[in-house]
């Protein structure tokens, strides 16, 4: 009968329940995170076979010439030690695949910038891992060449290893795993299929200054301002993007409307969000030329808008926004990391050129792939098929 006094297994958890219960969550936790290294571990050598594959195939012969490639490493970008995540994840597929790699830091805001101007015309690629921000310094620095008719011809590949990787996630299919975004770039770049991309040039009308490259996407006006905001809300974790939203609607006067003037070549292509707009647009579209009241302009390359008619997209809201739509839109966009177009538009352009002029009683700012420039009248001119980036197989 003494068997029966003692307290059973049950009973002991139950006693002490604060250490069972801590116990459990770490366990579980414990028991996702190994589950999710090893995962990461079969898609590290499942990429890397593929790689060692192709090499085999691509230096059959001892005398075949060894593919150069220099990798453009940004150390801030939002990934804890992104030194550790490339020699983790990147590096060794290509170096599975016979690749000769040079690794560069970049130690400044527009290093890369400068650093492309050094960049030898031999090379089989040149490879950024950072961000949408790291890619635009670096199609900037390599079209502000005086031989960029022929550096042009060397393929970019793009890691996405940014806070803003909106270039990637266009050229590759987005994945819920970080290591296979990552792995799967690398691929690309192994297997070297190439793709030509438009590039829009950003020029000054107020200035000499030489002119941006991007083949992103260009923002102004109140979807920029609020997005430069996210930072502040850090403390709220996913909810931040929502918080950024809601607080314009909160203070000051809304929506902050400002008045711009687009011009653009009489052969545009217009589409208007209203019955009245477009009526007018069929029979003249001299509207084109005239100030235009907005709270927001967006201008996009034809990878981001993603359309194949080599024209730059151009978006203008109206100067009224529901506030509850607004707010909503961040949340969709932030919360839950849709990809949302549902906003109406008062005007939506296609050109493969455009004038844009702002207002000069104040200061603004661009966000041209997410990097900050003062805003001021610009000329955007589409250069079709100017670079080559390196994409996945189709």
């Amino acid at each position: 009968m003494a068997g029966l006094s003692s307290p059973g297994l049950l009973y002991k958890l139950r006693l002490n329940w604060k250490k069972t219960t801590a116990a459990a969550i770490f366990g579980i936790g414990g028991s996702y995170y190994g589950v999710d290294r090893f995962r990461a571990y079969c898609i590290r050598r499942s990429i890397c076979q593929r790689a060692k594959v192709f090499s085999e195939e691509f230096l059959a012969h001892p005398t075949d010439e060894c593919r150069r490639m220099t990798v453009f490493l940004n150390p801030s970008v939002d990934r804890g030690n992104p030194r550790k995540v490339f020699e983790k994840n990147i590096a060794p597929i290509f170096h599975i695949a016979g690749i000769d790699v040079t690794v560069i830091e970049s130690e400044y805001e527009g290093h890369l910038r400068t650093l492309m101007g050094y960049m030898d015309k031999g090379l089989s690629g040149i490879v950024v891992a950072g961000g949408d921000g790291s890619v635009q310094e670096a199609v900037t620095g390599l079209l502000r060449r005086t031989d960029e008719a022929s550096i042009a011809s060397v393929p970019i590949g793009i890691i996405p290893m940014g806070k803003r990787n909106t270039l990637a996630s266009k050229l590759f299919k987005s994945e819920a795993s970080e290591v296979r975004q990552l792995c799967n770039a690398a691929l690309a770049i192994v297997l070297g299929n190439t793709q030509p991309v438009d590039v829009m040039s950003l020029k000054s009308q107020s200035t000499s200054q030489p002119a941006v490259f991007t083949i992103g996407q260009l923002q102004w006006g109140l979807f920029r301002d609020t997005d430069r905001t996210l930072d502040s809300f850090w403390w709220s974790g996913r909810l931040r993007g929502f918080l950024a939203y809601l607080w314009p609607t909160l203070k000051g006067p809304w929506p902050k409307q400002r008045q711009i003037s687009v011009s653009a070549p009489g052969n545009a292509a217009a589409d208007a969000s209203t019955a009245e707009s477009n009526a007018s647009n069929s029979a003249d579209r001299s509207w084109l030329g005239r100030d235009v009241d907005t709270t927001a302009v967006e201008v996009s390359s034809p990878l981001v808008a993603g359309n194949d008619s080599h024209e730059i997209t151009l978006k203008v809201w109206p100067a009224s926004i529901d506030k509850g739509s607004f707010v909503g839109y961040g949340w969709r966009k932030h919360v839950l990391r849709q990809h949302t177009d549902d906003l109406p538009t008062e005007y939506q352009l296609s050109a493969s050129e455009f004038q844009l002029n702002l207002p000069e009683d104040e200061v603004s700012w661009f966000s041209i792939d997410g990097e900050m420039y003062e805003a001021q009248s610009i000329r955007i001119k589409l250069l079709p098929k100017k670079l080559k980036v390196f994409v996945p197989e189709r």
